[in-house]
This record gives C-alpha cells, structure tokens and sequence, in this order.
C-alpha cells in the first residue's frame, strides 16, 4: 500500500539490481540478516510503517479516517513493535538500514538518535518547498557519496530537517550531505530557508555491526532524480 515501494522497484529493475520484496510478515517471523543485506524503507510516516491504526494525530490519523474503511486489511497491516526489534536486532546484527526520506523519523526512533527532525509539527508558512530543487554540498569522498560530484541540487518535498544534537560523540554521525549555507533555491517554492541552511540532507551512522544510512531528501523519487540515483546505488554494493 506504498506508491514509494513501488517506484523503488521499478528504478531497481529499469538499473537491473536484484531484490527481494519483504512484506511485514518476513521481518515478524524470520531471520532478516538470512534473507537479505540492505533494507530499504521507503518513505513513509512511522506509523504507516508500524501500525497505522494506533495512529493519534498528523497525516496518519487523517487518512485513516477518510479512507480507512475502504482500503483493504492487507494493505493497513504493520510491522508493529516486534518489527522495529526485528529491525534493530537486523541492522546490530550486520545488516543496512536505508531509510528513505519520510521513513528518516522512524530510524531516528528505533535507534534513539540525537537528531531532530525540524521540520516536524511546521504549517507551511513556517516550512514548505512542496516540489522543489534545493543546492546542497557533497563529500564524493564518503562511501555514499562515491561519484558524486561537490555540489549538486536534491529534490526537496517538505523534507524532513535532520538537526544533529550530538556534542560528545558527534562523530558517529557521518554527514555525507549538506545543504548550502545560503541561495539554497534553484528552481520551485521554499519557505523557511533558514531552517534548511547546512543541516545534513544525508547521514551515515555506524550501528552494531551494521549501519543506518538516512536520506533526508528522495533522492530516487518516482524513478526521475537521476543526478542522485547513485548514492542510493553505493548503498548496495
């Protein structure tokens, strides 16, 4: 019930990288690090990943509200708590969480990160850029950034805003991109500028024995951001 998930795919296929659909089931009942290296979230609030019918406020509960009795029970399942230890227990294990976009909230959650969403609760006169093109700084030296060139522009949908809080081992946060510290706007609508300036738009953090890369923008969004395709491609090789 993810349009997401589905455009995830479809840019796997057209790039010809093989993948494995995991459906809630697969990670409540086995053993993820047996069936699979990267998980890919794709964006989407937490509690559509988790239970959305526990859902108290924001999109979430709207949605289930207008629709709720029309959309069929396979597609409002959720991975519940069991899931997000399942998860967990995945990536300390040796396992890759990639979270996409939306789904940043939800890796921030499950691994108790120092990092703010800023951009949570804003109305869209605090914060909106609702489809636009934003310039941002890379470091093509990172792992996730191999390729890349310096400075390129990322397409931001009302992005989450991911505030590193951490003073005393900031170092396990990895920033491999960077918003610009000002002219941020190439092309499309931004409120809320200063928020954005050089806040992380991409984030590595070591876990265990594995890792969590967030993706603070969709840098796949429906298959078309080309110029950012590759960093999600080095996260699976």
């Amino acid at each position: 019930g993810n349009a997401d998930e589905g455009w995830t795919r479809l840019l796997l296929e057209d790039f010809g990288f093989e993948y494995t659909t995991i459906m809630d089931e697969d990670i409540i009942e086995d053993n993820l690090n047996e069936l699979i290296d990267v998980l890919i979230l794709p964006s989407d609030e937490t509690p559509f990943l988790v239970d959305v019918s526990k859902a108290e406020s924001g999109r979430a509960k709207m949605l289930l509200q207008w629709f709720g009795d029309t959309v069929p029970e396979k597609y409002k399942s959720g991975f519940g708590e069991e899931g997000i230890n399942k998860i967990v227990d995945f990536v300390n294990s040796g396992g890759k969480l990639v979270a996409l976009h939306k789904s940043c909230d939800f890796a921030i959650n499950a691994f108790n990160y120092n990092i703010t969403n800023l951009a949570d609760g804003l109305n869209d006169r605090t914060y909106s850029t609702h489809g636009s093109t934003l310039w941002v700084n890379i470091d093509p030296s990172h792992k996730v950034a191999l390729g890349m060139p310096e400075e390129t522009t990322v397409y931001n949908y009302d992005s989450p805003i991911l505030h590193i809080n951490e003073r005393f081992r900031a170092e396990k946060y990895q920033v491999f991109m960077r918003y610009k510290n000002e002219n941020l706007l190439k092309s499309g609508r931004l409120v809320g500028e200063e928020l954005l300036v050089e806040e992380p738009a991409g984030i590595l953090v070591k876990q265990g024995k594995g890792e969590v890369v967030l993706f603070g923008v969709p840098v796949q969004f429906r298959s078309q951001m080309h110029g950012t395709f590759k960093m999600l491609f080095n996260c699976l090789v």
